[in-house]
């Protein structure tokens, strides 16, 4: 008979090789929705850049289409934004 492994308030017990064979808590297996499903680095690479390019792109429309004059902070993202954009862009073009 194999050795067992109790677990501390549980009643059910298993085998050592089970016990060891249980995901890590810092390597869990992916998640389904994790990164919306990409199940490969260049998947969830080209993800994360498409979302980049959204994003900066939004906030640009924003900061040109405001009333109110720009403060720093807007006119930080109005010309880091484009560099954002276009290494999101290339990474894409790369990667395709």
């Amino acid at each position: 008979m194999a050795p067992t492994v109790t677990s501390v308030g549980s009643i059910r017990s298993q085998p050592i090789s089970a016990a060891f064979a249980v995901q890590s808590k810092h390597h869990p297996e992916p998640s389904p929705l994790g990164s919306f499903g990409a199940k490969t680095p260049i998947q969830r690479q080209r993800l994360h850049d498409c979302g980049i390019a959204l994003v900066f792109s939004a906030i640009l429309v924003r900061v040109v289409t405001q009333d109110r004059p720009l403060g720093v902070f807007e006119w930080a993202l109005f010309f880091i934004g484009p560099l954002f954009i276009a290494a999101a862009l290339w990474r894409l073009a790369r990667t395709s």
